[in-house]
């Protein structure tokens, strides 16, 4: 299947932007564009349970099971 978010587990090849992006402007290889951007994850105010239903939620409205 390839390589998995490292933070929500989406497979990267399902991420439309390819990988969120670095503070340089470069793709990640480790997280998905839902999870991070700029170099920082897109929701750092959210604990965890918040982000893991946040993630459900995106994960479902991409397709995902």
């Amino acid at each position: 299947m390839g390589a998995k978010c490292q933070s929500c587990g989406m497979p990267l090849s399902k991420d439309p932007n390819g990988g969120g992006l670095e503070a340089d402007g470069s793709r990640s290889s480790l997280y998905c564009s839902l999870c991070y951007d700029n170099g920082g994850f897109r929701h750092p105010e959210m604990n965890l349970q918040e982000f893991q239903e946040h993630c459900i939620a995106q994960l479902k409205a991409k397709g995902m099971p």
